[in-house]
């Protein structure tokens, strides 16, 4: 990586790694699951929003205040799905899981004012000293699971494909204004996030991912491409298969890089065209391994994925509270020592 004599502001940090640009280090964004923020800052003994700070983050993201009831220990979104909050997101209500919901059924409306509150809130906030991105995660594929159920949906991709489509259309249609709304906002990036990947391999053929979510996705990420702003994409799993799909779309970085994609096969086969954003291995050795462990994970990671820039660092995905104290203090030493 080349070096840059001067120091630049996170935002300008995450710019010019996009653009291939010197950089003074390489920008970091490392992200926690709430319960382990809360218990990782009292153990530090700071306020949990300083954390931010002490990871070093670059990137702040702007969730969408889609919440509108919590009803028997759930959180029920503006699309009727209905889930648990723990580490991550446990569906238990699907709307359309029967399609003689439909007939019932009334599809959220993205102009809704209070959508934008917390993303309001948050760019006044942040805006002068972070990098800015929306956030519209399950985007096409997972609200669709989420609507239906997985299995209900993916069976209709294979024998019901005009009723997947359009269910994808109508959802589409919602996320290109959602996406508009953001950008209105003065957003620094487009964020969106929909897994299509499993550790074996895609959840459904690269051949399907063409035909249902390519064109879908191109119009959401076009909304951002024309008013000049990077997009972020996150999915899970190995994804291999639909890289050069998802360059083909000028996605500008990819998120968040699992051990399931070798490094150095994604590093050499595209490092040139796309910005790798994670790679640190939060499946075994965070939460398993040993601080020394942790130390070669980092290193390792850093050295192949910021090879010549192009990268930010960042995890395998979300560490959770299974981790212990030690290693995170280990990655946060590592990764001050590898990024210098």
């Amino acid at each position: 990586m080349n070096k840059a004599k001067s120091t630049f502001s996170k935002r300008e940090r995450i710019l010019r790694t996009i653009n291939r640009q010197p950089i003074d280090c390489l920008p970091v964004n490392l992200e926690f699951s709430p319960h382990l923020a809360k218990a990782y800052a009292k153990y530090k003994d700071i306020k949990e929003e300083d954390l931010i700070e002490l990871l070093g983050n670059h990137i702040i993201y702007l969730y969408l205040s889609d919440e509108v009831d919590r009803k028997d220990g759930l959180v029920i979104d503006n699309w009727g799905v209905g889930y648990e909050e723990l580490e991550g997101a446990s569906i238990k209500v699907y709307p359309l899981s029967n399609k003689e919901m439909i007939k019932k059924y009334v599809f959220p409306d993205p102009s809704e004012k209070y959508l934008m509150d917390g993303p309001k809130e948050n760019i006044k906030k942040y805006k002068s000293n972070y990098f800015i991105a929306s956030y519209q995660r399950w985007l096409l594929f997972e609200r669709a699971c989420w609507l239906r159920g997985a299995e209900n949906f993916m069976i209709d991709m294979v024998n019901d494909i005009v009723f997947a489509e359009w269910l994808l259309d109508k959802i589409t249609e919602y996320q290109i204004m959602i996406a508009h709304r953001y950008v209105d906002l003065g957003v620094d990036c487009g964020r969106t996030g929909d897994d299509w990947g499993s550790q074996r391999g895609m959840m459904f053929s690269p051949e399907l991912w063409r035909k249902l979510i390519k064109p879908r996705l191109s119009k959401i990420w076009e909304v951002y491409h024309q008013a000049g702003l990077p997009v972020i994409h996150h999915t899970c799993g190995d994804v291999r298969p639909i890289i050069p799909d998802l360059i083909d779309l000028k996605l500008d970085i990819l998120h968040p890089i699992q051990n399931v994609m070798p490094r150095e096969e994604l590093k050499e086969k595209y490092g040139s065209e796309i910005v790798f954003y994670g790679g640190i291995d939060t499946q075994k050795v965070l939460p398993f391994g040993t601080p020394e462990e942790v130390y070669q994970d980092v290193s390792e990671c850093i050295k192949t994925l910021g090879k010549g820039g192009g990268y930010i660092v960042g995890l395998g995905h979300t560490l959770t509270s299974e981790t212990p104290f030690s290693n995170i203090d280990a990655l946060l030493l590592s990764v001050v020592k590898d990024n210098i």
